[in-house]
């Protein structure tokens, strides 16, 4: 799954009223009916821990406080789909890595980047043959 086919799950599933933001954003899509600003993610393999960084987390908290809105970090895997509301949740631990500088994207190029994990088993797990609330 790639993010425009998440976005439309999701829309289809959750959030009627989503809109897609610009490219290159510090989200992908929000709510105003729902209050909720939403980075998407899409990773090919399942890890029980998924990365973060540190500069997006901290971008999306900082905007769902302006905004007054609650900010989600949702992630697809090859064994489902996970939602984490930062707002309520326990900073994660960072650490520095060196990873890809563009995700999807050719060329080789990387950089050292300030992440943590967030856990699988901290999230919702979406269902998108039910009407479940976040």
């Amino acid at each position: 799954m790639n993010e425009t086919q998440l976005f439309w799950r999701l829309k289809d599933a959750y959030f009627p009223d989503i809109e897609a933001t610009t490219a290159w954003g510090t989200y992908d899509c929000l709510s105003h009916s729902r209050k909720i600003l939403i980075e998407l993610k899409c990773r090919r393999r399942h890890y029980e821990e998924l990365i973060i960084e540190r500069e997006k987390y901290e971008k999306l908290l900082l905007l769902s406080a302006l905004r007054k809105y609650r900010a989600l970090y949702i992630c697809s895997t090859p064994k489902g789909t996970y939602s984490w509301n930062l707002n309520e949740m326990t900073e994660p631990d960072w650490f520095y890595v060196e990873l890809p500088a563009v995700t999807d994207f050719e060329g080789e190029e990387k950089r050292v980047k300030e992440v943590g994990y967030l856990k699988i088993s901290l999230a919702i797990k979406l269902e998108f043959n039910l009407e479940n609330e976040l």
